[in-house]
């Protein structure tokens, strides 16, 4: 299947960014969401991002490792992050390759990360 096929939609909702990852993803998805992403937080002068993980059932170490650089990038320009729907497998490869993710939040579902980036909204 064509990577074009699996271009990742980035929805706005008050200031923030909604990223719903639905499929497996890989280098060339993540850099063309990268690029996207940069684009639409100038766009849309993005406060935060959700980037909601719900459609991962698994996810490699490489890929995992290149989407937390890709948070931390968007962490580093000032926004904040909430990762969200995060499921079994995706949480057996974070533990096992025991990665930091203590400036990364984490939410149980969509609801939930908006309710923390409400709570925690910067003045």
């Amino acid at each position: 299947m064509k990577e074009n096929a699996h271009k990742i939609s980035i929805q706005i909702f008050k200031k923030m960014l909604i990223v719903p990852i639905q499929y497996e993803l890989s280098e060339q998805i993540i850099t063309n969401l990268r690029i996207d992403l940069f684009a639409a937080i100038e766009q849309y002068a993005a406060k935060a991002v959700i980037f909601d993980m719900k459609g991962i059932q698994l996810l490699d170490d490489v890929d995992l490792s290149e989407l937390i650089k890709l948070i931390r990038m968007v962490n580093f320009v000032g926004l904040r992050t909430v990762i969200c729907g995060l499921l079994p497998g995706v949480v057996v490869t974070i533990v096992l390759l025991d990665i930091d993710w203590e400036d990364v939040q984490i939410a149980l579902n969509l609801d939930d990360a908006y309710k923390i980036l409400k709570k925690n909204k910067k003045h």
